[in-house]
């Protein structure tokens, strides 16, 4: 798969849009922009990625390990590797963030293929990919992101149940990534 390019920026949810800033095999450095008025996502945690965020402006909302803290411009923090976090802007502003992932691996690409269903149409009024279609995702990159809305492995349960049913579609934006 081709390296990240600065500047290449995608939309990874309804109200969440990267820009890449710089990569090599340690870092993704991202520029992210949280757009007003969105909801707390699923819980998720990344296996082998650290995450450093510095909030540039706006106040973005967090839950990391179970607790929930909002930051504002100046303000750091980090998300180590295994953490369930979410991260979302409540307010009426856009968040800007600086966006580190410390051992990104397949990062890139995660991003990339989700962006490619968004532009493709696969996506409901929601603006998210079809839950199949999302769990295909996440059983295909599960070195890079990890859902955490059920308790132990019933995760891996659920996403291993509805993955068959989205297979194609999410394979055909993997491929693409």
């Amino acid at each position: 798969m081709p390296a990240a390019t600065p500047g290449e920026s995608l939309k990874i949810t309804p109200h969440e849009t990267i820009r890449v800033v710089s990569s090599d095999e340690r870092e993704l450095h991202l520029e992210v922009t949280y757009g007003p008025g969105s909801k707390p996502p699923p819980p998720h945690s990344h296996p082998t990625s650290h995450e450093h965020f510095e909030v540039r402006r706006g106040r973005l909302a967090t839950m990391i390990g179970g607790v929930e803290r909002g930051y504002v411009g100046g303000e750091s923090f980090d998300v180590p590797h295994g953490t369930p976090h979410a991260m979302w802007n409540p307010g009426s502003e856009p968040v800007l963030a600086d966006w580190r992932i410390s051992s990104p691996g397949r990062a890139i690409e995660w991003f990339r293929a989700i962006d490619r269903l968004r532009r493709e149409g696969e996506t409901g009024k929601d603006g998210m990919p079809p839950l199949p279609v999302m769990a295909a995702l996440i059983s295909d990159y599960s070195d890079v992101f990890e859902l955490r809305v059920l308790p132990g492995p019933l995760n891996k349960v659920l996403i291993g149940a509805l993955a068959p049913l989205g297979r194609g579609k999410a394979r055909s934006a993997s491929a693409s990534a």
